[in-house]
């Protein structure tokens, strides 16, 4: 019994030191993971950031103001400067670089771009634009260099993360806003990972407890019967130890008898009856021997024909013994129209009878 104990608690242990390492292992490494996460969404803003404060030195903003209308852009140097603009995005490695303007309140006007696919681009024929959508604009506009963060996009434009930085003219107004942006597909797949990544440490801490849970259990059962079938061990021996006294007393009692008796017929039943409780002890002594079959779930039952009356005769005699030390009335009342001849295991039912009685 300690020995399980201790096997129990020694389990117990492991198991809980297990699942707080793996948990500890899935929380840190989680941890880790998205702070790379956000680490690479920082460094990405940063560098378009400091895109945009390039942007905006590259170009100024009396250059841009003699740009005013759409007639304008079919003028030598504007398409010059969409050239400049180009080869800028492509140092920069951004995929777009334009320059917008305040038109009227609340409002804003795309003034050049470096795209040339006329189904994209955008530059002075294009119609200006709310600053409602885009609150952070506004903040450039009051000379902050920011960029937009992760999900924030100007419509239209879905998947785009932007920088703004202003320039400014000679008097320190902000005359215009350079625009920089990259598609922020690699950051939102590396968030997206994160959030699978987690999910897949989530499910594998759940089932590292639920197997772990499950192996407890069906070692507490296994201990639980283990114990169960070492104190019906001890049950079955006790019974049967007291048992063996029952066949024990009536040779001794049916011996007295014997020496008792004066003639050769009562000498000879009271042998007769010392015979089988003979028999009846090696039947509990062959029990004893077999408990082991007993454990194995190997035990056999013989099966024979034997005499009714035989048997009841075998077991009252023994039970008789008894109830006279015990000063009991033993009362027989058989069942007349009980079969004479049965077919079973007489031995094993003579034993069921004596554990009754």
């Amino acid at each position: 019994m300690r020995k399980q104990f201790f096997s129990k608690n020694v389990m117990l242990m492991l198991f809980v030191f297990s699942f707080i390492v793996v948990l500890a292992l899935s929380v840190s490494t989680t941890s880790f993971t998205s702070f790379l996460a956000r680490t690479m969404e920082y460094n990405t803003e940063q560098r378009l950031i400091a895109v945009s404060k390039a942007a905006a030195h590259l170009v100024s903003s009396g250059e841009l103001d003699q740009y005013r209308y759409a007639k304008d852009m079919s003028l030598p140097a504007y398409q010059a400067l969409r050239h400049r603009l180009l080869d800028f995005s492509r140092e920069y490695d951004v995929r777009y670089v334009y320059y917008i303007r305040p038109a009227g309140e609340d409002a804003l006007q795309y003034i050049i771009d470096n795209d040339f696919d006329e189904r994209t681009r955008v530059g002075l024929d294009t119609p200006p634009y709310s600053l409602d959508p885009q609150p952070w604009l506004a903040l450039s506009l009051k000379g902050e260099t920011i960029c937009s963060g992760l999900g924030n996009y100007t419509p239209g434009w879905e998947g785009l993360l932007s920088a703004y930085s202003p320039v400014f003219d000679q008097d320190g107004t902000v005359a215009v806003i350079a625009g920089v942006d990259i598609q922020d597909e690699p950051v939102v797949r590396a968030k997206h990972m994160v959030d699978i990544l987690t999910g897949v440490r989530i499910f594998s801490v759940v089932a590292v407890f639920m197997s772990a849970m499950i192996c407890l259990m069906r070692f507490i059962q296994e201990a639980k019967r283990a114990t169960d079938a070492s104190e019906a061990k001890s049950h079955f021996l006790s019974r049967m130890s007291h048992e063996i006294r029952t066949p024990l007393n009536a040779i001794i009692g049916m011996g007295e008898l014997a020496l008792r008796s004066g003639t050769l017929p009562q000498m000879t039943e009271h042998v007769s009856g010392i015979k089988r409780a003979g028999q009846s002890l090696l039947a509990l002594v062959n029990d004893l021997l077999d408990f082991s079959k007993i454990e194995a779930k190997s035990l056999e039952i013989h099966s024979s024909p034997y005499f009714l009356a035989s048997l009841l005769n075998d077991v009252i005699n023994v039970a008789r013994v008894r109830a006279v030390e015990k000063s009991l009335l033993f009362i027989v009342n058989v069942e007349a129209n009980l079969p004479a001849r049965l077919l079973g295991d007489a031995m094993r039912i003579r034993q069921i009878l004596f554990n009754l009685l």
